[in-house]
Order: C-alpha cells, then structure tokens, then sequence
C-alpha cells in the first residue's frame, strides 16, 4: 500500500515524497523524492525505487483520468489497473486537510467482487428491511388511525349523548362572561327572541325577572341571580349554584336555574360561568302529589291505629266478658256440686261463653290471615238448595229463642248445582244471618231469600243474588258507609249491650270481594235492613252432585259401640276429654302420647285391631303429618282403609289440606262437637 504525501500540484511540486509501506524492509532515513510520480502513475510506467521491476497499467483512458482528477481535486477515485500483468482495483482516497495524505489501496479482484457482491445484498437486505419496516409503520399507523377514528366516533356519540341528555334535561344553556358581564345564548329557547342572543349580563337578568310576575317571587329571583352575588358564591369555591324558583310563565310552573362554573383563572376566580334552566314542574306536581299520599297514609295509619286502640280495648271487654262467666260459673258449680239442677244451669253458661269465646277468636284469626293475604279459596261441586237448608236450620235454631219469624226461599234458583268455596260462602251467609238475629228484637222476622238471574249467563257462569232481610234495630245513616270497615261497631245503647268485635262484616266484605262478588246494604233506623250478596258462580251437571252429595250424607244413630280408637294425643287434658266423649259413645280408646309411639303401636297390633285413628298434628318427637305417612307406608289393604282423622287446633283450611295430603282421611278441628265426632267416626269406620 502507498502512501503519498502531497503538497501543491501533483505535476509540478518537487516535496512531494511517497513511501511504501508494504516493503518490509526498514525505513530509509529519507523519503524518496518523487516529483515525477504522479507523471508516471498516470503514465502507468514507474518504477518504484525498493522495487525496481515492477510495472503497472491502466485498464483505460477513463481509469486514467479518474486517477488524475482525484490527485489533481484531492479527490476520491475506484480504477482498475494492472500489476506486473496482473489485474488489480485500486482505491485512492484523500486523507484530509491536516496530513495532506493520500491513501492508496490495491484489492484483488476476487475480494473486491466478494466486497460489491456483500455489499449488493446488503444493500437488498437494506431495501427489504426498509420496505418491512415502511410496512410495518403503514400499517402501525393505519390502525391507530382507525382506533382514533373509532375514538372519535365514540367521543362523538358520546358527546351527542351528553348533549341530547342535557337538552332533555335542561330547556337553554347561556354562557356568561365574568370579566366582561356579558351572556351569550347557546341553544335559544322559543320565548327568548325578544332579547338578543349575546349581550349584557343585566340584559339577561332583566328578561328572567319579566318571567315573575308575582313581585314576591321576583324581589327573592332579584337577589338570586343577581351578577355579583353569583360570582361571590363561585369566588368562595362553589361549583354549582342552584335555586328553584317559582316562575308561572304560563300556568304554575317551577323551575331550577342552575349556575355552573366553566373555567377559573390561575387565582381560582370564575371567568366563565354556564347558565342551564331546568323546568321541576312535573317534579314539584309529584312531590305535591307524594306529599298528599303521605299525608293520606299517615291519617289512614293513625286512623287504623285509633280504631286498632278502640278494637283492642273492646276485645280486652269482649274477651274478659265470657272468662268472667267461665270462671265464675265454674267457681259456683264447684261450689254447689250437689245441686244438680245449679250445675246444669253452669255448665250451660259456661258452654255458651266458651263458644262465644272460639268465635271471637277465629273471628280475629279470620281478619289476620285475610289482611296478610294468605287465605286461599278451594272451589268444588256444591248444592246452593242444601246449603241454604242448613243456615235456615242453624238460624231457626238461633231464632227460637227470641220468637223471631225466620222463612226460607230458594224458589229462584234454577241451577243449584255449581262449584264454590261452600266453607266460606256458608261462613259469609252465616255471619249476616247470625246478625240479623243478633240485631233484631223479639218478635221480629227474618226473610232469607236465594235467586237466580235467569237473562244472565257468561262462559258457563251464572249471576246468584242472595238477601237477608230483617225488622231490626237498623243502622243510623252515619254507620252505615263504615259497616265493612275493620275493628269498627256503631256505638248506641242497644248495641253496647250485644257482645260482638266488630269484625263479622268486616270479614263478611273481604271473602264476598275474593269470591269475585259484591256485597251491598240498604238499613233504615228502627225499620230493619237488606244485605244483599252478587256472585257469578260456574254452574256444574246437577246430576253430578247429587250423587256426591247422597253418598256424603251421613247415616244417622252414629252407633260405635264396640269401636277400637287409637287416640294420639300428647296433651293429657285434651286425651282425658277425647277419652270421656268417645266413651260416651260406646268407643274404648287407647293412648300414644306422640306419632312415634302410634306408629309403633298400629305396627305392633296388626290388621283389624283398631277401626281408626285421631291423629293430633302438633306434637314433639313426630308430628301428626309424620306419623300418617310412615303408617301408609306399612303394606297391607288393612293399613290402605284405616281411617286416620286429624283432631287438631290447626284449623285453617290448609292445614285441612296438609292433613288431607299426609294421608288423612278427614279433620275435626279443636275445641271440637262430641257430635260432629261421632258422626266423623261413625262415616268413616263404616265405608270401610
């Protein structure tokens, strides 16, 4: 490799000295003198002082002159030569301005081909790379333009959604300007093209007040909105500031204005502020409206809560009344046991009181179960003319001690076969006859008539209207609109002489209103009184019923001597009266004291041994409903036909049908008629 220190014009400077250092031999104290090398490089004969036989060529006139211009222009040059006949590249490149060198380099051919192949695919690899990564960034790019067009979309119909809801929410934005006091409309109501849409704050100000026109209501507005106290309330660091103000613009309207802070200044002091006006009419109208509805309720709560203070006191009266007599009349035939004829008159009291006492307490389980809503109607066949047959006979019965007249028609009725809830209905009818008799002198009459609207008749339904008429004391026309009110008896001296809890009607309204009718009364004081029952009734195949109910009715002697009973019972009072009336009847009983025992003891005894079962429900180790599905589950015919019949205290209808669901065959509930009993058990043993 050459070096070549050049100085001036490569042809003409006589310092220009060159070295070879790829001689290995040691440096001359002396650079040769070579004032004619460039001559001889151009001319491509020179000969080199440390090698005097070598000779160099240049491939072409073009090489040449390359050559020359890069010593000539302190320049660059690639050329292609020869050395001693052998083909060589050679590079000759200038050092710099501070050495004055130049550099010259020779390659074989097959390396610099290696180095411009090398370089050609880098220079491909360079492009691909390029390309890829021009790609890459396109496509970088493309989907960030695409997620922040997406963004913007979003941001848009989010905008719009906020600007919808705000426009739903609020009828007119003005922007205010605190520096300069002036407004400018955003969205521009329909009533405000009388004022400018940008102008004075006070402009603005004045046309809000024009809305009041009470000037009680503008005089409070005045200093509301008034410039300088809003931007006092902001400079203290309020956000929003809010008043709802009476404006009648049209008819009575309320509005809230709404004063919202936009920007502050590096101070914290308002610059802008949003005006956003809202109409609370509709609002206030049902706030108005809540309000009277509370109020309502609090003056029906404290109503109930005084006729509930009045029914309690009753009830304490009504209830202590019948104890008393209980009590007291067992006290005196404890007393005088052996006057037969004292104890008899006793026990009957006693029994009356006792009754009256069961009424008054189903009367008041009755209302709870209907006001919570749990009372549930079972429909099924049912004979109106047999129904009827039976309240006449209990009313009679009721009647006789007062000499009161009481008929009985059901001439009307065409279709008496239908399906209902016979339990309630003969309940409802009960409770208005039971008071006609109650309510109405000796001597008086009652009419109980039952008919038929024969030009009515809508999806196998017919309308039944059935009435009680009485020559009773009446009801004064003050009562009569809360006759079917809870906890409620007209209060006058007659009255307040007949037990009663002012619950029966009550009762009687709510179980006429779940069966679908309506219940009406029309009553003249001292004259007497009509209560009148609507109900549409599904008729059924008459036929039908009157075979059901012939078989279902029951033989008369109730003959059970020589009965086995098995009575499951744990309570020892109850066991010793259950005991003794089904003794009296001829029956020998035999006691479990709860339904695991039973169990055991129906196990034990084998087919045929008792002829029936009491089943009480509530009892601990197992229950009643336990106990009869366990027995059913023992094999034999014998235990498929054993009559089981709760003898229980839980008597809601659908403990009858819990108990009828276990396996039972019947139910009696407690305190129960030793003559309902009997004929439960006489029927049941003998459609064995």
């Amino acid at each position: 490799m050459e070096s070549i220190d050049f100085t001036g014009d490569a042809a003409t400077a006589p310092r220009t000295k060159y070295f070879n250092f790829a001689d290995p031999g040691p440096l001359p104290e002396e650079l040769a003198d070579v004032p004619g090398f460039v001559n001889d490089l151009a001319d491509m004969t020179m000969s080199c002082s440390h090698s005097p036989n070598r000779t160099l060529a240049f491939a072409g006139d073009e090489d040449r002159q390359m050559v020359s211009q890069a010593f000539s222009e302190r320049g660059n040059a690639l050329y292609n030569y020869q050395v001693d006949g052998q083909e060589t590249v050679g590079c000759t490149a200038y050092v710099g301005d501070d050495s004055e060198f130049f550099l010259i380099l020779n390659f074989p051919p097959g390396a610099y081909r290696e180095m411009v192949r090398n370089a050609n695919n880098n220079g491909v690899m360079l492009l691909a790379m390029l390309i890829g990564l021009f790609l890459m960034a396109g496509a970088y790019y493309f989907v960030r333009s695409l997620a922040q067009k997406k963004r913007l979309l979003e941001e848009s119909r989010n905008s719009n959604d906020i600007h919808f809801a705000m426009s739903r929410l609020f009828e007119n934005f003005v922007l205010v300007n605190a520096k300069t006091r002036t407004y400018h409309y955003i969205e521009g109501m329909p009533d405000v093209g009388h004022i400018p849409n940008d102008g004075p704050y006070s402009v603005f100000a004045e046309d809000l007040l024009d809305r009041f026109p009470g000037e009680a209501e503008r005089k409070e507005a005045q200093e509301l909105i008034s410039f300088d106290h809003l931007v006092q309330e902001m400079n203290r660091g309020a956000n929003i500031v809010s008043y709802n103000l009476h404006a009648p613009i049209c008819e009575e309207e309320w509005f809230t204005y709404n004063f919202i802070v936009v920007s502050r200044d590096k101070e914290d002091k308002v610059l802008e502020f949003l005006v956003a006006r809202q109409d609370i009419t509709k609002l206030q109208e049902k706030e108005e409206e809540n309000r009277r509805i509370l109020e309502q309720a609090r003056d029906e709560a404290e109503k109930g809560n005084r006729a509930k203070t009045a029914f309690l006191s009753s009830m304490s009266h009504d209830i202590r009344t019948p104890m008393n007599a209980i009590i007291g009349y067992t006290n005196i035939a404890l007393d005088r046991i052996e006057d037969t004829e004292l104890v008899r008159n006793s026990l009957n009291k006693i029994s009356s009181s006792g009754q009256y006492l069961l009424s008054l307490i189903n009367d008041v389980l009755d209302m709870s179960k209907i006001e919570s809503g749990k009372l549930q109607l079972h429909e099924d066949d049912c004979d109106l003319r047999q129904v009827f047959e039976r309240i006449a006979d209990m009313t009679r019965s009721q009647a006789s001690k007062k000499r009161l007249d009481v008929s009985f028609d059901v001439s009307g009725i065409s279709h008496p076969a239908v399906k209902v809830d016979e339990l309630r209905l003969e309940q409802v009818l009960i409770n208005i006859t039971g008071n006609a008799v109650k309510y109405t002198e000796n001597g008086g009459s009652i009419v109980i008539t039952a008919a038929e609207d024969p030009d009515w008749e809508e999806n196998g339904k017919r309308r039944y209207r059935f009435s009680v008429k009485d020559t009773g004391i009446g009801i004064s026309p003050d009562y009569l609109p809360h006759i079917f009110e809870s906890f409620s008896r007209e209060t006058n001296s007659t009255i307040n002489k007949i037990q009663g809890t002012g619950l029966g009607m009550s009762i009687t309204s709510k179980l006429v209103n779940l069966m679908g009718g309506t219940i009406a009364v029309e009553s003249e004081l001292n004259v007497g009184s009509v209560f009148t029952v609507t109900l549409e009734l599904l008729t059924r195949d008459e036929s039908e019923t009157d075979v059901r109910n012939d078989a279902e009715t029951p033989e008369t002697g109730h003959d059970l001597t020589g009965r086995r009973v098995l009575l499951v019972e744990d309570n020892d009072i109850n066991a010793e009266i259950a005991n003794l009336v089904l003794s009296g009847f001829g029956v020998t009983t035999e006691r479990a004291e709860n339904g695991r025992v039973g169990l055991e003891l129906v196990r034990e005894k084998g087919e045929g041994y008792y002829d029936a079962v009491l089943m009480d429900i509530q009892m601990p180790v197992m229950n009643g409903y336990e106990a009869t599905r366990e027995i059913r589950k023992l094999p034999g015919d014998y235990i498929r036909r054993l009559p089981i019949i709760a003898m229980s205290a839980n008597a809601y209808e659908e403990d009858i049908r819990a108990a009828l669901d276990s396996g039972m065959n019947g139910h009696i509930a407690k305190p129960f008629d030793p003559e309902m009993l009997a004929r439960e058990l006489h029927q049941k043993i003998c459609r064995q």
